[in-house]
């Protein structure tokens, strides 16, 4: 939409695609964690890797639905534990929904601003940690457009 010119500017984690005519702007780097509900045995481990998840239920949206940074760390937790503890939902919100209800947990960027109540946050160490910034057109010299990347930037100490 932002090259469409159907948005000034886009909020996302970077997708690693060289399109020429966005610019793209890191405002901070968001670890990957592992989330479940409070009394998930995981909750009280602290830092977490891949091998302690294999033996929980992971809960996970269909490959095609997750961004390609996402999916090859949905992949590597896959990988590594049966295929009958995996359980598949359309979209973030009833994933949470699922884990909240404790069925499992899953694995997803942890954005502060983002984190959903009533579920815990665990970094999974051997996970890479993913860009989180701001897309924007090159050419796009709106006044507006430049003061928010500007505010924005100063907001997340770029």
């Amino acid at each position: 939409m932002v090259e469409n010119r159907q948005l000034s500017a886009a909020l996302s984690l970077y997708s690693g695609t060289k399109k020429t005519v966005l610019s793209y702007r890191e405002l901070f780097s968001c670890p990957m964690a592992c989330v479940c509900p409070p009394g998930h045995p995981l909750a009280v481990q602290g830092i977490l890797t891949t091998d302690m998840l294999k033996n929980y239920n992971l809960i996970t949206s269909p490959p095609r639905r997750l961004p390609e940074e996402i999916l090859q760390c949905h992949l590597k937790v896959m990988s590594s534990s049966a295929e009958q503890k995996r359980y598949f939902s359309d979209d973030t919100e009833s994933i949470l929904t699922l884990a909240k209800a404790g069925l499992g947990y899953t694995i997803y960027p942890d954005i502060p601003a983002l984190r959903e109540p009533g579920l815990c946050y665990l970094p999974v160490e051997d996970l890479p940690s993913l860009s989180f910034g701001v897309y924007s057109r090159r050419d796009d010299d709106y006044p507006v457009t430049r003061r928010f990347l500007k505010l924005i930037s100063e907001q997340a100490g770029r």
